[in-house]
Parts: C-alpha cells; sequence; structure tokens
C-alpha cells in the first residue's frame, strides 16, 4: 500500500509541473478529431482556470511546496498538541442506534409486505452504514489502527458489501491526487459517468494501469445529464 500511494504521490507532483509547463500551450483537439469542437473548446475553459489557479496559489516549484509541507506540519502538530484530533467515540453509539432502528423499520415493512417503505429503509440503511465504515477506514472512531480496521471491515464488507482493504487504497490515493482524471480512482467510474470533459479523450488511469476508453459503449450509456450539463456550460 506505501509503495502504491509513495507512486501515486510522484506521479502527482509529475502532472502538477506538467500542468505549470503547459499552461501557456494550445488547447487539446476534440478526441473525435475536429480542433474546435466541443471538448476543445472545454480543453480552452480548463487552461484560463488553471492560468488563474496558478496566479492565485503559490508556486508548484519543489521550494516552494516545500516550505508549505513544512509550515501544514506545524499546523498539524500544534492542532494535535490542543487535543483536538482527539475526537469522541460517544456520537458512534447513536449513529450504530439509528442504523438499528433503520434495519428494524426494513424486517418489520418486508413482513408486511411493504415493499417500497422496506427497499427504502434498506437503502437509507446501506447509505448511513457505509458512513461509519468509512470513519473508521480513517480511523477516526477509537483511533487505533487494529480496531477501527476491525469494525471497518465487518461494516463495510458484511453489512455494506464493500472490501475495507481496497476502499483504503483507493480512499487513500484519492487524498494525495484529488480530483486528477489520470491518478484519482475516486473519480474513474468510465463508461457510467464522466466527471470531466477530459475522460472523452480515452486517458490513462495510473492507479489502474489501463486506458479508459471513451467509446461507443460510453457513449451509449453515459448519462444524459451530465451531457447536457457539459453543453450547458458552453
Amino acid at each position: 500500500m506505501v509503495e502504491s500511494l509513495q507512486q501515486c504521490q510522484n506521479n502527482c507532483i509529475s502532472h502538477s509541473q506538467i500542468a505549470q509547463d503547459n499552461s501557456s500551450s494550445e488547447p487539446q483537439k476534440s478526441s473525435s478529431g475536429e480542433g474546435g469542437g466541443i471538448p476543445a473548446f472545454l480543453d480552452l475553459r480548463s487552461k484560463r482556470e488553471i492560468d488563474i489557479d496558478l496566479d492565485k496559489y503559490p508556486a508548484l516549484d519543489p521550494a516552494t511546496q516545500e516550505d508549505i509541507t513544512i509550515k501544514y506540519r506545524q499546523i498539524a502538530k500544534a492542532i494535535e498538541a490542543e487535543g483536538i484530533y482527539q475526537c469522541e467515540a460517544t456520537p458512534y453509539v447513536f449513529e450504530s442506534l439509528r442504523c438499528c432502528i433503520l434495519f428494524g423499520i426494513m424486517l418489520y415493512t418486508l413482513g408486511k409486505g411493504w415493499h417500497i417503505i422496506a427497499g427504502l429503509s434498506l437503502g437509507i440503511f446501506g447509505q448511513q452504514v457505509v458512513f461509519i465504515a468509512h470513519d473508521a477506514g480513517h480511523m477516526a472512531i477509537t483511533h487505533d489502527y487494529f480496531i477501527d480496521t476491525a469494525l471497518g471491515v465487518f461494516i463495510a464488507s458484511f453489512l455494506g458489501g464493500v472490501s475495507l482493504t481496497w476502499w483504503k487504497v483507493n480512499h487513500n490515493i484519492h487524498h494525495i491526487v484529488t480530483n486528477s482524471p489520470e491518478h484519482d480512482p475516486d473519480i474513474q467510474h468510465l463508461p457510467f459517468i464522466a466527471t470531466s470533459h477530459r475522460f472523452f479523450g480515452s486517458l490513462t488511469s495510473s492507479f489502474y494501469k489501463r486506458v479508459m476508453r471513451f467509446n461507443t459503449f460510453s457513449r451509449m450509456v453515459l448519462p444524459l445529464i451530465l451531457s447536457d450539463a457539459l453543453f450547458r456550460a458552453l
């Protein structure tokens, strides 16, 4: 896991430097081969937003970033000294109780044949219970690695149907390279969802080690609301 995080962090640094170096370059052509199409226009818009960010925020050179890192570590030590990181586990008792009530409602209404209410209760239960697994994955409940991991495995795997080990690797990389189309696995959902127009260019995922192809199938199943939102941005 550590090697994956380090590799992804290195990729993130390289990607950020490339973004800075290429901020004045021409926008990419559309994935259909037509320069001046919709993707090309969105590339131009993204370039303008990158230029604004590069002017607004600190530079990406190693010296500047190292200085920022040192300052953040100083802030983290001050917060830790104040005891702010020591969150109480008591609220999770109430969260667990709420989840048990939702599950009980599901069982009761299912027995009565009220399938719609049962389905809604089960859906809300599943959504709420994985939030607890999320916090356990971040060691935010007891702050003990083994206890929180055991809680997370039980909740995520047996109740939520999600592998906590897979999620922790996936989600930790997400926190390192948040919303980077090439590197963040939490937003790489083709062919069903495209969170950026850059996915229309069939990007290569550094996490999954494969090309995320925007092919005919992707065009068929991609939600129409996304395409409508992108075209309305023009």
